[in-house]
């Protein structure tokens, strides 16, 4: 079975989401509430997703119910320091500072 990544990008109120299947990105964004949580997962059966293997920014309590959420559902799910990732930004080149961008 393989897994897709999924990428998230976490603020106080929403989170920008970016799977990444078969050398796709797809995106979605989402208001962070329970619900959202369910609505997330029945997204990612509809794009024919399993299981992934979720990456967030260590943002403090934001997305710690989301990754919480995503693990006891069965997913991997890595926190990462948000140094490391504005790191491979810029060994991309990408000059591009959005919510979307930061998902994928």
């Amino acid at each position: 079975m393989s897994v897709s990544v999924l990428g998230l990008d976490i603020a106080k109120q929403k989170f920008d989401v970016a799977l990444l299947v078969d050398g796709k990105t797809k995106h979605k964004p989402a208001r962070i509430r329970r619900k959202v949580f369910e609505t997330l997962t029945l997204w990612l059966e509809k794009q024919g997703v399993r299981k992934v293997h979720a990456c967030l920014e260590a943002t403090g309590n934001y997305g710690e119910d989301l990754a919480i959420y995503l693990h006891e559902a069965g997913h991997r799910v890595s926190i990462v320091n948000p140094a490391r990732i504005k790191g491979f930004a810029q060994s991309e080149l990408i000059r591009t500072k959005t919510d979307k961008m930061d998902a994928a």
